[in-house]
């Protein structure tokens, strides 16, 4: 294999070009499992990564970006972010009917589903958020339930590692999880059992990922209330949307997510081959193709979403990642990786946050915490020997992060 790979590289080099070489799909097969890999993920650009301090040259143009060959999985994801902030009581979120000012249809939910929700309070007063679950059927049904949820007052948002949003991913990704339901709750028919509460204070943000069980279908809603009681929660779930800020989806906008989507995990297992001279190669992460229609898209869409709200779940935000790299060293000598996550998004003049939460490199924690003028974090570097290496990526993405990063791999 060397000696092929030799002069396709020396080809590259004197084109000043990315150089791809196809290998043999058969040794996808590995104990027995196939690579999710769907195509060659051998893509390396000759060269080192650039060590301007411009951020527009820190990380990779779409254009040279290897898809992850993403394999959408997991449960169905109950997601309330629209209205983003609202300003009064009422309904944010509910597939038990469709609503004539926010429409949206019926869709219950049977068995195992996610529920993501992110808001602040902008109303002036103290109010309180609640998940509620309802039994819409004539015979009893049970409910298990487990997550985490936080305000800004509990985890106050000041930099790299806080805030509500980084302390719910990393609640998931450490599995020490803030509220744990084991034993089956009984739900009667027509009857209305709360999963959660939080205070929202005056600007508060709210930010909560659970993973639910129902015995049978079932209903979600997520309302906001005056009083936190239980009576009055219960009837705002019959009542009127809350008043807020509501951003559409358009050809120019994301808009906000309402809705239940197909997946809550994203999966991705790839064969990467190590050249043998100075290069480095990019995978898309976490990336939709609305607006860079040649990018990977992997994102689910939607199952049902009230009007105007996305229709697929841009940015992933509560969905869990888990990319697996397989490292193949096949030349002679040890060769050296580095190990890159990045933000897509770059502007030198700026120093808004673009990813902050933690991340696991086979097992081992990272704060990672990008931003518009610095986005590329250095979390690893391995020395290879001839053989093969394995590299896991996993995280939760949390709230407040902006849509489309990347992972790079850099060699000697």
């Amino acid at each position: 294999m060397k000696s092929k790979f030799l002069p396709l590289m020396l080809v590259c080099l004197a084109a000043f070009a990315s150089c791809k070489k196809k290998i043999d799909t058969s040794k996808n097969l590995v104990q027995g499992k196939y690579r999710t890999s769907l195509i060659d993920p051998t893509n390396w650009t000759l060269g080192p990564l650039s060590v301007s301090t411009d951020p527009a040259l820190q990380v990779l143009p779409n254009a040279e970006l290897q898809p992850l060959n993403v394999v959408l999985s997991g449960n169905k994801i109950f997601k309330c972010n629209n209205p983003e902030i609202f300003t009064g009581n009422g309904w944010l979120m509910q597939s038990s009917r469709t609503d004539a000012t926010r429409g949206g249809n019926v869709y219950p939910l049977s068995g195992n589903a996610a529920a993501y929700m992110f808001h602040i309070n902008q109303s002036g007063s103290v109010k309180y958020y609640h998940l509620m679950v309802s039994n819409p059927g004539t015979a009893p049904i049970t409910l298990t339930s487990k997550g985490s949820y936080y305000n800004n007052s509990e985890k106050p948002l000041t930099g790299v590692g806080t805030g509500p949003s980084y302390f719910v991913a990393k609640d998931w990704l450490d599995n020490t999880l803030r509220q744990v339901q084991t034993a089956p709750v009984t739900i009667n028919p027509s009857q209305v059992v709360e999963v959660f509460k939080v205070q929202a204070n005056i600007s508060n943000m709210i930010d909560a990922r659970f993973e639910l069980n129902t015995s049978a279908n079932a209903y979600y809603y997520t309302v906001v209330t005056s009083t936190g009681d239980l009576s009055d929660a219960i009837n705002a779930t019959q009542g009127l949307p809350a008043a807020g800020t509501y951003l559409a989806e358009s050809a120019n906008a994301y808009g906000r997510e309402a809705g239940v989507y197909q997946y809550s995990e994203v999966k991705a297992e790839n064969d990467v081959y190590i050249p043998n001279q100075p290069a480095h190669i990019g995978y898309a992460l976490n990336t939709t193709n609305k607006f860079a229609p040649t990018i990977e898209n992997q994102t689910a869409v939607k199952l049902m979403n009230l009007t105007g709200s996305s229709s697929s779940s841009y940015g992933n935000y509560g969905h869990k990642y888990s990319v697996k790299f397989h490292l193949f060293n096949n030349n002679s000598s040890v060769k050296t990786v580095k190990f890159y996550f990045a933000s897509n998004s770059v502007n030198a003049a700026q120093s808004n946050a673009t990813w902050n939460g933690q991340v696991k490199l086979n097992g081992a924690a990272f704060d990672v915490y990008t931003q518009l003028n610095n986005p590329r974090k250095q979390l690893a570097t391995w020395t290879i020997p001839t053989g093969t290496f394995d590299a896991t990526l996993e995280f939760y993405v949390p709230g407040l992060i902006t849509s489309n990063q990347q992972i790079i791999f850099e060699t000697n």
